[in-house]
């Protein structure tokens, strides 16, 4: 039965357009007379997000704004990048929630917002790159009101400091950059006043990836500065110190680490002291450690007294952990990243598959060594030393009847709730002989019914069939990363690939890096049955063949969702490259960025400034190749994962 929206009461229409999600209320105001009508009523437009509104354009927007602007409180548009927000926002005289990280802004607009928008108390910004003046005590009525910031920096925002001195209420701050830090790297006697800063109410501190846009000695009295400030009446939550800075203080880990409940550390020696002395950490959540240490230490003392540990990520050189004894300390861990020596993978392995709250797991390749033990199995190299003549395994054909018998299988039984699971991000793989890697298990991913993000780096496999079973079993597959599997001469998954996208209803994102994957025709053809592809990245580094861009071309017509696409083939022509890139460059999709490159040795170097140019999100988040697991600290992008 039909019903004429424009004939129901208006107590249904506001509850009809209050559980619409924003994007769709954009759609009903350009074709609903009656939701104008009522559109002042508050509970109607309040909270706006609009991340996800990629078919709509800066006068779409403005259009809707105009008559409701009032009425908005909370705007979500963070990397909207194709959005003149600016404007837009000024009028917002009522927002009290304001994020547009990854929308270019000049100082003059900056100052322009923060007058207007004087009731604005949480704000994410990308930093203007024109500061030369600091005239912030303009603005320092609103400033004082700040309780969070967030802001995406890039060249010498040393002005930031100046405007940190006004936001005295400030409960929480981040400064991120990952987007081409060496570039425009600072030299180190440059001074700011950072003695002045004073943030008595900071409970969150996340400092991600700075270092080239702040000299090192600057960024470290911030962070210094800060903690003393704060002192002792602080109740830390997050401590998110991402960058590569030594801390001259007399006991910073003293004041910050028994408080927090998200700590991020990068480990020397005398941060090593200060932790064996910091006691017992029952507040703790979340711990993140990076580093190295000229002698070897072991964490686990450390670990045992976090008995409510929800989260842990260790990585580093000479750092060790006993995961048995992390398992017995934290029995609800629910994200864990550690790497293991090669040696110690069924041992490590079996202590992971006791953690059965797990949501978000990454492992290294090693964690593929060891069969179950209930299980008699001849290896590999036992084998081919017992007979010598006898013919090995073609690459290519998969051995089904080994998929049974590794010890992952006990992490993949055990673990029904994994969301995320990234087998890679470790350099132990080149010390795991693929011999010894029982990568068959694979198949059996496809019991992760829940899995959404799954990463796949460095694993020696011989045929790509396993990827049509999970593509089958995991329906709810949205995030898919391939890298270097299998050997470099020969691409031995892709026509698996291609069989296996058809599958994958769900899929949104999808990087694959790997030697000789010209033409891709194959791989462009079973793209087509992912209407919801958002984003896509595709890295050939050897190619004796061109890419096939025609059918990248119809590819990129047939997905109606695409917002970026990042294909590069080393044999492929410069001219045809450039093409491609030059038709997407002014088209109607406003989101849709295209880049279509040749040669791929510049493509993370901060000389290439066509990399550059490339939106901060999608450069983070697909370009540069960084774990999942603990990414939404830091990112309000992934706060999905």
């Amino acid at each position: 039965m039909e019903v004429n929206i424009s004939y129901l009461p208006d107590e249904i229409l506001l509850l009809i357009f209050s559980i619409l999600p924003s994007v769709d209320l954009l759609a009903v105001a350009r074709v609903c007379k009656r939701f104008n009508d009522i559109a002042s009523d508050g509970r109607v437009v309040r909270d706006i997000d609009l991340r996800k509104a990629y078919h709509y354009k800066t006068d779409d927007l403005r259009e809707f704004f105009r008559p409701r602007c009032l009425t908005i409180t909370h705007l979500n548009a963070n990397h909207m990048y194709w959005i003149k927000f600016p404007a837009l926002v000024e009028k917002l005289k009522n927002v009290q929630s304001l994020h547009m990280l990854g929308s270019s802004l000049t100082f003059k607009q900056l100052l322009s917002i923060l007058k207007s928008c004087q009731k604005v108390e949480h704000l994410s910004i990308t930093w203007p790159d024109d500061v030369k003046t600091n005239s912030f005590a303009l603005v320092q009525t609103t400033a004082v009101r700040l309780r969070s910031l967030a802001v995406l920096v890039s060249q010498y925002p040393i002005s930031l400091l100046t405007l940190l001195q006004y936001t005295t209420s400030l409960t929480s701050l981040t400064i991120t950059n990952h987007h081409a830090p060496n570039l425009f790297a600072i030299p180190s006697s440059v001074t700011s006043p950072v003695k002045d800063l004073c943030l008595p109410n900071l409970t969150d501190l996340i400092v991600d990836h700075v270092g080239g846009s702040f000299s090192y000695r600057v960024l470290g009295r911030l962070v210094e500065r800060v903690v003393e400030a704060a002192g002792s009446t602080a109740e830390w939550c997050t401590f998110w110190i991402n960058t590569s800075i030594r801390i001259h203080m007399s006991s910073p880990l003293t004041t910050v680490v028994p408080k927090c409940k998200r700590l991020f550390l990068l480990v020397n020696t005398g941060v090593y002291e200060e932790l064996k002395q910091a006691g017992q950490l029952p507040q703790l959540h979340h711990l993140f450690i990076d580093g190295e240490t000229p002698q070897i230490h072991s964490l686990s003392p450390l670990l045992r007294s976090c008995s409510n540990l929800r989260s842990l990520h260790m990585h580093g050189l000479n750092i060790t952990l006993d995961l048995r004894q992390v398992c017995e300390a934290s029995p609800y861990l629910q994200r864990l990243s550690v790497c293991c020596q090669p040696q110690l993978g069924p041992v490590f392995t079996k202590a992971v598959s006791c953690l059965t709250h797990l949501t978000h797991l990454t492992v290294p390749v090693c964690a593929l060594i060891g069969v179950l033990d209930e299980v008699k199995v001849e290896g590999r190299e036992e084998r081919s030393m017992r007979e010598p003549f006898l013919k090995k395994q073609r690459v290519g054909v998969s051995s089904r009847e080994n998929a049974h018998l590794a010890t992952f299988n006990l992490v993949l039984d055990n673990c029904p709730h994994l969301v995320v699971l990234e087998i890679g991000f470790s350099g132990s793989r080149l010390s795991c002989s693929p011999k010894r890697v029982w990568w068959e298990c694979l198949e059996n991913i496809q019991k992760l019914t829940s899995l959404t993000h799954l990463t796949l780096d460095g694993v020696p496999i011989t045929s790509g069939a396993f990827l049509i079973q999970i593509a089958k079993g995991c329906q709810r597959l949205e995030f898919l990363r391939l890298r270097h599997l299998g050997p470099s001469g020969n691409c031995t998954y892709l026509s698996h690939l291609a069989q296996a996208l058809p599958h994958c209803y769900n899929l949104r994102h999808l990087r694959v890096e790997q030697n000789y994957l010209a033409p891709s025709t194959g791989l462009w053809t079973g793209l087509q049955s992912c209407q919801f592809l958002e984003r896509l990245l595709v890295l050939s580094q050897s190619d004796g063949r061109e890419l096939d861009l025609v059918g990248l071309d119809a590819l990129i017509s047939s997905l109606p969702h695409l917002v970026f696409v990042f294909v590069g083939g080393s044999h492929t022509p410069k001219s045809k490259c450039a093409a491609i890139t030059k038709k997407y460059k002014h088209s109607n999709r406003a989101a849709l960025v295209v880049l279509v490159r040749p040669g791929l040795w510049d493509v993370f170097e901060d000389s290439n400034t066509e990399t550059r140019l490339i939106p901060p999100v999608h450069f983070n988040e697909m370009v540069t190749f960084r774990s999942w697991a603990f990414t939404s600290y830091a990112y309000p992008s992934m706060d999905n994962v």
